[in-house]
């Protein structure tokens, strides 16, 4: 039961508090194994997450980023390209069929294991359906009824990952200078339509269904052909396994302003760390505050007919290449 995060030292104080959680709550499993995938992390900051293992009698497995070529014009998300990291698994874990991958924003407060019993068979990735606009999906190709999965959270096939040499097939698509605007989930996506399985929310809980909790609501939004029902909706919300700080428009728990529901879950236990407690600044312009504000104060049609004016924006700069 490998799980794997990745990240370089701007994410480091989200990787020390999911493993964390992670370690609360699945470290008595004598399967966990912990893989810490980093880049330009300081020596301090490796040392602290080798004695958080020590203190639950696990080894946290630390592995520097070695940059393939392919991966040298890639756009950075979030700063960093570790995240690309993932289509390296089936090479850096041989002994491994099944990896779990989690981004470094998440809190892991539930047993992790049910994930792994997933079949391997008919798959390449496992991963919760992405709150994404239609506009976005069919602008890679994809039709309205095509399964679009969040890359933050990801169950990844390593057996069947070898069988189709995916590795070398994903560094060809690289190499080849294709522009994903979604990154290393744009590539899931683009290269695996029709071998993605879908994971229940409550696996990787996104900040959009804090905010609309509402099935009908989210489908609205994003224009879904099919969706989660809402009874796991509901469960996502009221008992999440792993919560997720996707963008949406709260912000994220490091940043000042944060509007996350769980964002004083994650303080508290900063507070209660070695690291730095410093907030940075709100991320979030005008023009993100503005759309939360009429999400959270008018009537939802209002707020869909806002969403559906930025959405038009949106769909001539993609249209037009000028989206990134």
């Amino acid at each position: 039961m490998r799980v794997v995060y990745a990240s370089d030292d701007n994410y480091y104080r989200y990787i020390y508090i999911s493993i964390r959680t992670l370690l609360e709550s699945n470290g008595s499993n004598p399967d966990l194994k912990i893989t810490y995938i980093e880049q330009d992390v300081t020596e301090e900051h490796k040392a602290l997450l080798e004695e958080l293992g020590r203190s639950f009698n696990k080894k946290v497995e630390i592995i520097q980023f070695d940059m393939p070529e392919a991966f040298q014009n890639l756009p950075a998300c979030n700063q960093s390209k570790t995240t690309f990291a993932k289509f390296l698994f089936a090479s850096l874990f041989p002994d491994d069929d099944v990896v779990l991958f989690i981004d470094p924003d998440t809190l892991v407060l539930q047993d992790i294991a049910p994930i792994f019993d997933i079949g391997t068979d008919d798959y390449m990735f496992a991963g919760v359906i992405e709150n994404l606009p239609a506009y976005q999906r069919t602008a890679v190709g994809m039709a309205k009824e095509d399964d679009y999965i969040n890359g933050g959270v990801v169950l990844c096939n390593l057996k069947k990952w070898r069988e189709c040499d995916f590795e070398k097939k994903v560094l060809d698509y690289m190499l080849e200078g294709h522009h994903n605007r979604n990154y290393d989930q744009g590539i899931i996506n683009e290269l695996c339509r029709g071998q993605l399985a879908i994971l229940p929310p409550k696996f990787s809980a996104l900040a959009e269904v804090f905010d609309f909790k509402d099935r009908n609501k989210l489908i609205r939004r994003y224009g879904f052909a099919r969706y989660y029902t809402q009874e796991e909706i509901d469960e996502a919300v009221q008992n999440p396994v792993i919560v997720h700080f996707t963008h949406f428009l709260y912000g994220k728990p490091l940043n000042a302003g944060c509007q996350h529901p769980y964002t004083q879950m994650f303080l508290d236990y900063l507070h209660s760390s070695p690291l730095d407690p410093t907030l940075e600044a709100d991320y979030r312009d005008g023009k993100m505050k503005m759309r939360k504000w009429f999400l959270d104060h008018t009537p939802f049609c209002v707020y869909l007919a806002v969403e559906a004016l930025l959405d038009s924006r949106r769909r001539i700069m993609i249209a037009t290449g000028r989206a990134k």
